[in-house]
């Protein structure tokens, strides 16, 4: 991962349990490598980091967060914060009064939108990011084998997943018997009682 950051990794594993938890330790991984990873940003910010169910992976997601979370951020982010919910909060108001001016309603929206603008600069420099930057380490991609097969391995050899048949190269052995019919035969047996007569 450290080696080509921007890549892509197609992960091709089995359908099985291993398979698949291999695949969520890969990405439990990558996501510990993420920048807004709570081990990874400022001890004043990584209480509040830790109040996201799941990593963001744009500055947008990372901006759209609870506002019951807000009491997690450092003191200086907070009075942001609480400048803009308040102008916010009047902006609302005056948008749905019959008494107000449509000047002073702009007015309101103004007030908000830098505020805002002031809280969201503060935060994402405290975070060392910038507006706009991709915060995912690395995209995964879980390759699986086609429907019918429990893995790549079978898919390659053709062995349907719910097949009961193996099927032997050879056909006939130097007398002329059918062994294609004695190998099924012998399969059976042993799926049925567990050995081999």
């Amino acid at each position: 991962m450290k080696a080509a950051p921007q890549a892509t990794f197609h992960l091709g594993f089995d359908r099985d349990i291993a398979g698949r938890q291999f695949v969520a330790n890969f990405i439990d991984i990558a996501n510990k490598r993420s920048i807004v990873a709570p081990e990874n940003v400022p001890n004043e910010m990584r209480e509040f980091m830790e109040s996201y169910d799941k990593l963001p992976k744009t500055t947008k997601e990372l901006l759209n967060f609870d506002d019951d979370n807000y009491d997690l951020l450092p003191d200086d982010l907070r009075k942001l914060y609480l400048t803009y919910d308040s102008a916010n909060d009047l902006a609302l108001e005056y948008h749905y009064s019959h008494f107000i001016c449509k000047e002073d309603k702009q007015e309101a929206v103004d007030k908000m939108r830098i505020a805002w603008k002031d809280f969201k600069e503060a935060f994402l420099n405290k975070l060392h990011l910038q507006e706009g930057q991709n915060l995912e380490t690395v995209n995964v991609v879980r390759e699986l084998p086609s429907q019918d097969y429990k893995d790549f391995n079978d898919e390659l050899l053709d062995k349907k997943l719910f097949s009961s048949t193996d099927v032997v190269e050879t056909a006939f052995d130097d007398g002329g018997v059918d062994l294609t019919f004695e190998r099924q035969e012998e399969n059976e047996e042993t799926k049925r009682h567990g050995f081999k007569r």
